[in-house]
């Protein structure tokens, strides 16, 4: 996951300022000119010519708001060809709501062929691929916000013989929340969750009315030889009382085990992380950290962070968060200590324990003997535009608050103007100095150590190798 760095946010933010105001004699800008994509060139000019020809010029493109495709026009190949076909999203210039989907393939001849328009469903809401049927290409699973509330609706396509037929959905015949129909949806993902080759939906619907929520796992079943359905496969009562979920990805819990991973918030202003996978053994869905009664997610929170790979080695990491030593939950500005999981036979495993600084972009493990020991402070130095950044100040947790470290971002050229140092008669020449961590194409990250080479047997003293080992970048 890509970090923005606050120094990079204030200078694009500068930017687009400078171009609103160089550009304020233009033609205004509206919400639809903007969604439109600009004037394409070679095969892109084929295609946005062959949309205007099948569906027309007054249509205006809509564009999926979650999810990894978020383009009105997205490439894939749902036939098992080596030629990718075009899936449009659009609203036609006499409707006022809503979009619709179309789908294009290219002929022998290369020239763009209308394959099948659908109806209005709602707002497009993401759109996804995986093998559903075990054909070996990909078919087409939408989510569309439903003119109706709050509601999220699923339809599945696949795309045999030229023609793209829908994928229709059995009845859900009770487990959970029945009556939200197997087709709803507050959040989905999809991927091979039970590792037979064929890719399942994984589906959550939350009733904030009735404080329930309910897990299925979708699966292609064939009932007659020319009729093929969506078919829950097993479900999952979850935690009820999440308000909104604020997160949810698909990926490995540990090695073997895929799952779903679902950060949400609950009306007590706590956060909790749940997760849905497949019980192989069992042969039924899992919510291994929901109480099994209550259903109650065990697995809470102070802060709004999401599970993320924190390691970058392929497995979701699930966070927990305690108060660092000397805060409390009523300081202005607490900070926490966040330790991260991996689910491993269906409970929490301990990773690694460590301060977390995602605007800087970094954060730093801290060893067992310093967690109860070692406590951190944020140091404000003055705001400048070319340094707005905060030290991070490491304390010994004594009565006399001994420093222990303290990182600080440069910039590159602050860097240079701190390694070019001299002694001077303020600074002798064996005073501390900030030491390299890491560079990164904007940024030094630096550690002084100001305790460097003394020895405290009462005082957990870092020596550089070790700050170099506790220290990391986020991925």
């Amino acid at each position: 996951m890509k970090k923005r760095y606050k120094l990079a946010v204030l200078a694009v933010l500068m930017c687009m300022s400078v171009l609103l105001l160089c550009g304020c004699e233009s033609a205004a800008f509206s919400a639809d000119s903007l969604m439109r994509p600009p004037a394409a060139g070679g095969d892109g000019a084929r295609l946005q010519k062959a949309i205007e020809t099948h569906l027309g010029t007054l249509i205006t493109l809509r564009y999926p708001r979650r999810a990894e495709h978020r383009s009105a026009v997205v490439r894939a190949n749902i036939d098992g060809d080596e030629q990718e076909e075009a899936i449009v999203f659009y609203r036609p210039a006499t409707e006022n709501k809503g979009a619709r989907m179309a789908v294009l393939d290219m002929d022998s001849a290369g020239s763009w062929q209308m394959v099948s328009q659908g109806e209005n469903v709602g707002e497009i809401d993401r759109v996804l691929f995986g093998d559903l049927n075990g054909d070996g290409a990909a078919d087409i699973v939408a989510g569309w916000s439903v003119f109706s509330g709050a509601s999220r609706k699923i339809t599945a396509h696949t795309l045999i013989g030229g023609a793209l037929r829908d994928i229709h959905f059995a009845p859900d015949e009770g487990g959970g929340d029945a009556a939200a129909g197997a087709d709803m949806y507050t959040e989905m993902a999809i991927a091979d969750f039970d590792y037979d080759g064929r890719s399942e939906i994984m589906s959550v619907y939350l009733n904030t009315v009735d404080g329930r929520a309910t897990a299925r796992m979708l699966k292609w079943k064939r009932d007659t030889y020319s009729e093929s359905m969506l078919r829950a496969e097993g479900r999952a009562s979850l935690d009820g009382r999440i308000a909104e979920y604020i997160g949810a990805q698909a990926g490995l819990l540990s090695h073997g085990q895929y799952g779903l991973v679902l950060d949400g918030h609950r009306g007590d202003g706590t956060y909790t992380t749940e997760v849905v996978c497949w019980d192989d053994e069992e042969q039924q869905l899992s919510a291994p950290l929901n109480d099994e009664e209550t259903f109650a997610c065990t697995c809470t929170r102070a802060q709004p962070i999401t599970s993320q790979d924190i390691d970058a080695d392929g497995i979701i990491n699930i966070p927990t968060d305690r108060l660092m030593a000397g805060y409390t939950a009523d300081d202005a500005a607490p900070l926490y200590l966040v330790t991260w999981h991996r689910v491993f036979n269906g409970s929490l495993r301990r990773e690694t324990t460590a301060l977390m600084r995602f605007d800087e972009g970094y954060y730093v493990e801290f060893p067992e003997r310093w967690i109860a020991n070692v406590t951190a402070e944020c140091e404000v130095l003055p705001a400048t535009q070319e340094s707005p950044i905060q030290d991070i100040v490491y304390f010994c947790r004594t009565e006399d608050g001994t420093e222990l470290m303290r990182i600080k971002l440069f910039t590159l050229d602050e860097w240079e103007a701190e390694s070019s140092w001299e002694p001077s008669d303020i600074l002798a020449e064996d005073a501390p100095r900030y030491l390299e961590l890491m560079t990164t194409e904007y940024y030094v990250y630096a550690v002084l150590l100001p305790m460097q080479g003394e020895e405290e047997k009462d005082i957990p003293v870092p020596k550089y190798e070790e700050v170099a080992e506790m220290f990391r970048l986020l991925p």
